[in-house]
């Protein structure tokens, strides 16, 4: 399995189902790990990279099958859903149909110079059949991983004063609790939001 070229901060089991691991570290980068199909056996493979951020990543968090949330050296989380490149990429090199209700909408994401969040990309014909191409029966190669696995973020979640260092998400996928380092004795140190 490859793997971060920084210390490895968290790693979340996709919530409900333990099909792929999710995991982030102070390489600033989100990597998305699953077992693929290789012969007759099974191989886990790093097959996506849906964050590569400015800041060193803390903690991942998954929400479900297609979702989750992340915290780096920021006050920010930040959301993300699986777009559909991703989802068929993994249903081909893993043999597993995802359910139908966390097909994203969007067919991939990009990072806008000098940006921090991934911008959805919506159907093009073009981006369409070069990323179809990139999503083999294979795990991808480097340069698929950088360019070809972001996955879009969806929201961010203020309401820290300092940095997040802490999140879980419940079983249901419904509630997300958070902490925060602490700064004073009046910070907030812990949040309980309801994701929609």
């Amino acid at each position: 399995m490859s793997g971060h070229f920084g210390s490895v901060q968290s790693i979340s089991w996709a919530n409900g189902s333990g099909r792929y691991l999710l995991s982030c570290s102070l390489d600033q980068t989100t990597r998305v790990h699953a077992p693929c199909k290789r012969g007759r056996g099974i191989v886990w493979h790093e097959i996506g990279r849906p964050q590569v951020h400015g800041y060193d990543m803390q903690f991942v968090a998954s929400i479900n099958d297609g979702q989750f949330v992340s915290a780096a050296d920021e006050k920010v989380i930040r959301v993300f859903v699986a777009p559909k490149t991703f989802l068929d990429g993994y249903e081909k090199m893993c043999g597993e149909t995802l359910p139908e209700e966390i097909k994203g909408q969007s067919v991939g994401a990009s990072v806008p110079a000098l940006g921090l969040s991934n911008k959805a990309i919506f159907g093009s014909e073009s981006w369409e059949s070069e990323r179809a191409a990139a999503a083999a029966s294979k795990p991808p190669v480097e340069d698929d991983l950088l360019q070809n696995s972001l996955w879009p973020e969806t929201q961010k979640l203020y309401g820290h004063g300092y940095e997040v260092f802490c999140l879980a998400v419940s079983p249901d996928g419904l509630l997300l609790a958070s902490a925060c380092k602490v700064g004073s004795s009046v910070a907030p140190l812990l949040r309980v939001l309801m994701l929609l």
